[in-house]
C-alpha cells in the first residue's frame, strides 16, 4: 500500500527531472505538455509563455500542446491572448487556478464562446500561473477536460507540488537565455581551477546555452571531435563530471 501511494510522486520527480534536461526554453514548455498527461488525467496539456519586449512594449506569445487544433493555437497568439478571461482577472498571489467555462455568467463573453467552446470544445481548465517579475510576461501550464467541472484533491496536490519546481526552472532557463555569453565565461575565474582559454571559455558557454556537440561544431566550424576534445578540457579544469556540474558551477560564481 505504502508503495502505491507513493508512485505519483515518483512519477512527479521523472517528470521534474525530465523537463530539466532540455536544451532551451521552448523544448522545456514542450515536454513538459508531452508529460503532464502522464500526471494528470486530461484532454488536453498546454504551455503559454508569453514574453515582453521592453523596447516597443508589445508580448510575444508562444504555445506548445498535445493536440489542441493549430488553427485554435494560431488564434489564441494572434487575438485571443489579450481576451483570455482567466488570465486578465486571475489573482497573481495563487498558486494554481481553476476554471469552470459553463458557468453562466460567461455564456455571453466572446472569448469563451468563440474560443473555449467554439474552437477547443473544453469545460473546464486548470493550471499553474508564473508571472515574470515585471508582471508582463510569464508561463501558464494548464490541463483542459470536456465534460467535466471537478478538479480533484488529488490533481490539486499534483500542480500545487509541482508549481515550485516548474517555477525555477522557467527562471532558470529565462536567465540563461537573456545572459550575453560573455557574462557567463567571468564565472571561469571560479574557485582556484585553471584557467579556460579563449575557446573553452567560449564552449562552456555554449554548453550552458544547451548546445550539443554538433551544434557547436558547425558554429564554431571545427570538427565535433576537437569540440568534444574542448569540452573534456573544460571539466577537467573545472573539475565537475556533465553539463549539470558544469552549469551549476558556472551559475553559482556569478552570485
Amino acid at each position: 500500500m505504502a508503495e502505491r501511494k507513493l508512485l505519483p510522486w515518483r512519477k512527479m520527480w521523472d517528470y521534474i527531472g525530465e523537463i530539466g534536461e532540455s536544451p532551451s526554453l521552448r523544448d522545456l514548455l514542450r515536454r513538459a505538455v508531452e508529460g503532464l498527461p502522464r500526471l494528470i488525467s486530461c484532454d488536453h496539456a498546454i504551455a503559454c509563455l508569453a514574453t515582453a519586449d521592453p523596447v516597443s512594449a508589445k508580448v510575444f506569445v508562444h504555445v506548445e500542446h498535445n493536440g489542441a487544433p493549430k488553427n485554435a493555437i494560431r488564434a489564441y497568439c494572434e487575438r485571443y491572448f489579450r481576451e483570455d478571461v482567466a488570465r486578465l482577472y486571475m489573482d497573481r498571489s495563487s498558486l494554481t487556478y481553476q476554471m469552470d467555462w459553463r458557468q453562466a455568467k460567461l455564456a455571453d463573453n466572446a472569448f469563451v464562446r468563440e474560443f473555449i467552446h467554439g474552437l477547443l470544445h473544453i469545460d473546464l481548465s486548470s493550471g499553474i500561473p508564473i508571472y515574470d517579475a515585471d508582471g508582463a510576461g510569464g508561463l501558464n501550464l494548464c490541463f483542459t477536460r470536456v465534460r467535466t467541472s471537478a478538479v480533484s484533491s488529488r490533481d490539486e496536490s499534483i500542480l500545487t507540488a509541482l508549481r515550485p519546481h516548474v517555477a525555477n526552472l522557467y527562471s532558470l532557463f529565462k536567465r540563461l537565455e537573456n545572459l550575453p555569453a560573455d557574462h557567463l565565461f567571468a564565472a571561469e575565474l571560479a574557485g582556484e581551477s585553471e584557467l579556460l582559454s579563449k575557446r573553452e571559455a567560449e564552449i562552456a558557454g555554449l554548453l550552458c546555452k544547451r548546445l550539443h556537440a554538433n551544434e557547436m561544431a558547425s558554429l564554431l566550424m571545427i570538427s565535433k571531435r576537437t569540440v568534444e576534445t574542448h569540452v573534456q578540457h573544460i571539466y577537467d579544469k573545472l573539475h565537475v563530471n556533465n553539463r549539470v556540474e558544469l552549469l551549476h558551477r558556472l551559475m553559482g560564481a556569478q552570485r
